[in-house]
This record gives C-alpha cells, sequence and structure tokens, in this order.
C-alpha cells in the first residue's frame, strides 16, 4: 500500500518472515529510530533494512525499509510511505518540486 502521510516504509514481521527473510537481514542493536502514528503512539519495531525496493517496475536503491512488530488487524502488512514515494519518477508531478527540496 502506498501512503503519501507515512514517511517511513514497513513491513509486517510476519510478512519479514514468510518473505524477505531469506533476502535480507534485519539490522539489530541500539533503537536509533522512534516511530510513531499521527496521535503520538509508539510504533514497535524489531529492525530495519536498507534494500532496493521495487515499485510497479520502479526501482528506488538503498532506501530503508522497517520491520514493525504489530499491524493492527485489518492493516497491510506492506506501506510504501514517502521515504520511497518521492524517489519514484510516477509521483514527480503529483507531488512537485517543493516536496522534493523540502524532504530530500
Amino acid at each position: 500500500m502506498l501512503d503519501i502521510g507515512s514517511q517511513v516504509s514497513t513491513v509486517s514481521e510476519e510478512f519479514y518472515y514468510r518473505h524477505l527473510q531469506a533476502l535480507c537481514k534485519i539490522e539489530e542493536g541500539p533503537t536509533l529510530f522512534r516511530m510513531s502514528v499521527a496521535n503520538g503512539t509508539d510504533i514497535p519495531y524489531s529492525g530495519f533494512n536498507v534494500a532496493d525496493i521495487k515499485v510497479q517496475n520502479q526501482t528506488v536503491v538503498r532506501d530503508i525499509l522497517f520491520v514493525a512488530k504489530k499491524i493492527p488487524i485489518g492493516s497491510r502488512p506492506i506501506l510504501i510511505g514517502m521515504n520511497v514515494i518521492q524517489h519514484l519518477p510516477m509521483f514527480k508531478n503529483f507531488l512537485g518540486s517543493s516536496h522534493e527540496e523540502s524532504v530530500g
């Protein structure tokens, strides 16, 4: 799911262990980032990975993907946020140049 309201991209732990574990390792260690939803509630995560992310035949090279510990029931197991969307050519006209300057 593409989410322009999210600054980061996440996958659920279940999705990671089922589909991605053989392809990429979760980076662990000290908690370097704090993720939260709009109301300030923390989103716990087990780690992250820096990987090439492909969306509809467009590849964003070396971006960060967080592995979220708990995804609310009914949520999508993959959420592509603005850290990836801003680099996709198909969204350049939609986002405009002012967004690229403020984020990048």
